[in-house]
């Protein structure tokens, strides 16, 4: 498969103190077909990625150093205007929280049909007619009456449903999914994610799926990417992952993950990962996952770890890799 998105060494920082990153050195690929996991607790950069990949960093932020490539065209320091025919045409965006998404005061449909009348000279009447597919495409019931509801009356799945449907309007070629199950139960987020994995399929679509949650990974990824502290600490194969992980915060991570079955006396309890991220602009010296890490040698708080290519295109930033 080829690239379809390159990121190529990104530092983002506080805007006019370039010193002080939120993300440093990122770089990696996202191939066509193909569904990338960024898993990380919060405050891992999961999310300034995805706003620095589309130009929708906060006034606050700024991207510094490196760069951003979709389909051979370089996003980053792209005009204004040029970037936002491209969001919402080629790339679609799934947010965590559908109620802030969606607009209340309008109908699924009227929201829907906007994100086609704005990169599509359709009229009223074909966009509606378009948000009518979409919502079947997402597998929502009789959606030609669902079309003229307002976000108010849908279940929190339901929702979830039409900002995917929103999202894919253009037929982009990539979606980024950020953290698009965070509040809905587990049943649904199932669903969602089968979903997304299903529109994938049938699509063909790319997607950047960006969670905290490595058993939705499990479930739709094909590469996964985890992130601490604003860097790629390991990536590697979703089976190589859950078989071997190489980095210690991706065990523990794994560890505090819950399974089938979890719960039944002869399982293993959930284990914490003592210890808070620390903040990106107050890191400590080494690597920055070494105060949390039960087994950090002196190399650790001394200085960080460059990221080591392994077979099968594989990579880990650790001193102490699991072999």
């Amino acid at each position: 498969m080829t690239s379809l998105l390159e990121v190529h060494g990104l530092d983002v920082a506080l805007r006019g103190e370039p010193d002080r990153r939120v993300l440093r050195g990122l770089s990696f690929e996202l191939r066509r077909g193909e569904i990338l996991a960024l898993v990380g607790e919060s405050g891992s950069g999961k999310s300034v990625t995805s706003l620095a990949i589309t130009g929708l960093l906060p006034p606050a932020l700024a991207v510094t150093v490196g760069r951003v490539v979709f389909d051979g065209q370089e996003l980053t320091g792209m005009a204004p205007r040029a970037l936002r025919g491209i969001r919402g045409r080629r790339i679609g965006m799934v947010f965590q929280d559908p109620m802030t998404a969606l607009n209340p005061m309008f109908t699924v449909g009227d929201q829907i049909g906007e994100a086609v009348r704005a990169h599509e000279p359709v009229s009223r009447a074909a966009a509606r007619a378009r948000a009518i597919e979409l919502l079947a495409l997402v597998r929502l019931p009789d959606p030609s009456h669902l079309v003229d509801a307002y976000p108010a009356r849908l279940s929190g799945g339901q929702r979830q449903r039409v900002v995917i449907a929103a999202a894919i309007a253009c037929r982009p070629e990539l979606v980024i999914a950020d953290e698009p199950t965070t509040a809905l139960d587990p049943t649904i987020q199932a669903q969602i994610m089968a979903l997304l994995a299903s529109l994938q399929a049938e699509l063909g679509l790319a997607i950047l799926l960006i969670t905290h949650n490595l058993g939705l990974v499990a479930q739709a990824a094909d590469r996964v990417m985890v992130m601490y502290a604003g860097a790629k600490v390991e990536e590697a194969r979703v089976a190589d992952i859950f078989a071997q992980p190489l980095h210690p915060y991706t065990r523990r991570l794994l560890a505090a993950t819950p399974r089938p079955g979890h719960g039944h006396p002869n399982r293993r309890p959930l284990e914490e990962i003592a210890g808070l991220v620390p903040s990106v602009l107050e890191l400590p010296p080494g690597c920055p996952f070494a105060p949390r890490c039960d087994i950090a040698g002196p190399a650790c708080t001394q200085r960080e770890p460059e990221l080591a290519p392994y077979p099968d295109g594989a990579a880990v930033a650790c001193f102490h890799p699991a072999a």
